[in-house]
């Protein structure tokens, strides 16, 4: 709001998420208003300040920004005719976002990193700190989408790849292949440890603040791109320390190959993960999606 037309009052911003607006005529709308910030709303009304209110849509392919003129006129509640109208879907109810587990895998997992660790100064409805609770931690079966996709990455890069690149003497294809089992072993990390990974640009740099996991396995890690040679011995090692892990957490390995390959036990660890996915639409995914398309936004990932 504006100043009032005696030129008193300061100017007023005040967010109303998660608040509905009632459309009453072409020309005249209504919403129920809360205490704090409304209060400050209802005192720069009261003075005959211009308003403005600001509608915004994010939802995909239909995002967009209405802005409505006039004057604002504060109405008390139980004085109200239109209270029942008001009452009907409080704000309250709109505390909880609506998503399948498929819809969590169209999420890229940096945006999610975003998202979660954000502070709010003042959230009086709590519409947003609910959404932000809701986004806290994967649902169980996104989860092991997530870390069955990740663990089977680690077994194509670090364990198959790079070594065919090491026993052939391909230093250089070696070094590449380490820089991606890299990158998915410190996103294992992030899994089992239930946080969100960030992107590139700080996955090392967060990856490091873990606790226990990124103790025994940064070392390992820089350690490999110090090396020309001998990064297989290190791969043995982070897959180990991993396969503990998910041992404590009650997974074993599957037993079967389901691969060409010898030495396969991490990548049967990420079968036997996925095999406890118990959502149909996310079974539907091959083990190697860590994103199920179309992704909300443009995602950072590898895809088999």
């Amino acid at each position: 709001l504006e100043n009032g037309p005696d030129g008193t009052g300061a100017l007023n911003l005040s967010p109303k998420g998660g608040t509905p607006l009632h459309i009453l005529t072409p020309n005249r709308v209504a919403y129920l208003d809360y205490p704090g910030s409304g209060n400050e709303t209802a005192r720069h009304a009261i003075s005959g300040g211009p308003i403005t209110i600001m509608v915004c849509s994010f939802e995909e392919g239909d995002a967009g920004i209405v802005r409505l003129y006039g004057h604002a006129r504060i109405i008390e509640l139980d004085d109200s005719p239109l209270a029942r109208k008001m009452l009907k879907r409080p704000a309250q109810e709109l505390k909880k976002p609506r998503q399948s587990p498929v819809d969590w895998l169209r999420i890229p997992e940096p945006y999610l990193f975003e998202l979660t660790p954000n502070r709010l100064y003042h959230d009086g409805p709590g519409i947003v700190s609910a959404r932000f609770r809701a986004f806290s931690k994967y649902p169980d079966d996104v989860w092991k989408q997530r870390l069955g996709a990740c663990l089977s990455w680690c077994y194509e890069w670090g364990r198959k790849q790079l070594f065919r690149a090491e026993t052939r003497g391909d230093h250089v294809s070696a070094c590449c292949y380490w820089t991606k089992f890299a990158e998915y072993a410190m996103k294992v990390g992030f899994l089992m440890s239930q946080r969100y990974a960030p992107y590139h640009k700080w996955l090392w740099t967060e990856f490091r603040k873990l606790g226990t996991i990124a103790d025994e396995v940064s070392p390992l890690l820089e350690e490999g791109f110090e090396k020309v040679n001998g990064k297989r011995d290190l791969v043995d090692r982070i897959e180990m320390i991993y396969m503990e892990q998910l041992q404590q957490l009650g997974f074993s390995p599957t037993g079967r190959a389901g691969t060409a390959y010898p030495d396969n036990e991490i990548y049967q660890y990420a079968q036997r993960v996925r095999s406890k996915i118990e959502n149909p639409e996310v079974k539907k995914l091959r083990l190697g999606e860590e994103i199920a398309y179309p992704a909300t936004r443009a995602a950072w990932t590898w895809l088999r």
